[in-house]
């Protein structure tokens, strides 16, 4: 197929066909399912965002969609200001289109519109297939900001027939690394004073939320606003299902976890998608980490999955209480005047899941 497509922002009446491109993608042989791709969901995104309207531009062939890209107005704090920014996803081509510009354009509209609108920073967490066309772009891996996907398995037979093949390797690793798993729980019950938090779930975030969050802000160089606006809208007011939980010490908020439940290649997996813990009490973060890792106790899954970037305190308390270094995800930037500085910049960064549209 060798038509012209046009390339557009969208329109309301335009989310079915956004919905219909999406469903494309998916193989149900794969079984790999992590966050929505419905029309009410694209509504929430980007017609309902907190901040602003988002931006998606599409690309369309006798009014079909055929290839999309999106950028989710965000507030970021950088050094300690806020900065307009944007989140860079849904990039979607139909495989018969690819090879012919239009992602490249789609890339270009998107971020000619951000700028625009006064958005100061565009960034992203891009697969392998996105990543080169997006460099083609303009855009650029951020080497500060070092987050990692971290791996807890539970049911580990079920994770290694997803890894291997052979049945013997199987036999032999599943008892090895259950054992492994086991002890290094009894030696965390065991051997660590754990202060005594309290666990509360919640349907919407408290006032006070706001409070938290500029406890934390301060020790970090860049960092997504974690205020009750954003929480509301990302968690609560979102089409999709999370659990969420306050997290108190003598009655007094000091954190909070949200998890979520999905698949990933026919896996049942346990997603914590967002936390954020007060430092001043760093010694409850392994009685929290313990709270985290037994939400997931009626949902019988095969693993549990965190991003973290080795800056944050809990990537040391995951690696600590047996969750495994998966793969690094890289976030980029377009290379504008402060993304360039970002890039060179040595920053500490936070970074959690729920910073992408990824769940």
């Amino acid at each position: 197929m060798n038509k012209k497509w046009l390339n557009k922002s969208f329109i309301k009446s335009d989310l079915s066909k956004i919905e219909e491109l999406r469903r494309s993608f998916v193989d149900p042989s794969r079984g790999t399912w992590k966050r929505s791709i419905s029309t009410d969901y694209y509504h929430w995104k980007l017609i309902k965002n907190y901040l602003n309207t988002g931006i998606l531009h599409v690309a369309e062939i006798e009014e079909t969609v055929v290839g999309m890209v999106s950028i989710t107005p965000k507030s970021i704090l950088y050094k300690g200001k806020k900065i307009n920014s944007g989140e860079l996803g849904d990039c979607f081509i139909n495989p018969q289109h690819n090879q012919k510009g239009m992602f490249f354009s789609l890339l270009k509209s998107t971020k000619d519109a951000a700028h625009n609108k006064g958005i100061e920073f565009l960034y992203g967490t891009p697969n392998s297939v996105a990543l080169p066309g997006e460099r083609k772009a303009g855009y650029e891996i951020i080497p500060s900001s070092n987050i990692f996907n971290l791996v807890y398995p539970i049911n580990v037979s079920s994770i290694l027939s997803v890894k291997t093949d052979l049945e013997i390797i199987r036999k032999l690793l599943s008892p090895i690394i259950s054992i492994y798993l086991k002890f290094l729980h009894l030696v965390n019950c065991l051997m660590f004073w754990k202060p005594k938090v309290a666990i509360e779930s919640i349907s919407e975030f408290p006032n006070e939320i706001d409070e938290l969050f500029d406890k934390c802000s301060t020790n970090y160089d860049w960092i997504m606003e974690r205020n009750k606006f954003y929480l509301d809208w990302r968690f609560t007011n979102n089409p999709d299902e999370y659990s969420m939980f306050l997290v108190k010490f003598d009655n007094n908020i000091i954190g909070y976890f949200i998890i979520k439940i999905g698949t990933w290649q026919k896996l049942k997996v346990g997603y914590v998608a967002d936390y954020l813990i007060d430092p001043h009490y760093f010694k409850t973060s392994s009685s929290i980490m313990q709270h985290i890792l037994s939400s997931f106790d009626d949902f019988n899954i095969d693993m549990i999955s965190i991003w973290a970037s080795i800056d944050c305190p809990f990537y040391r308390i995951a690696k600590k209480y047996g969750f495994l270094k998966f793969k690094p995800i890289p976030v980029i930037c377009y290379k504008n005047k402060l993304g360039n500085k970002i890039i060179s910049s040595d920053l500490k960064w936070y970074f959690t899941m729920a910073d992408s549209d990824n769940i």
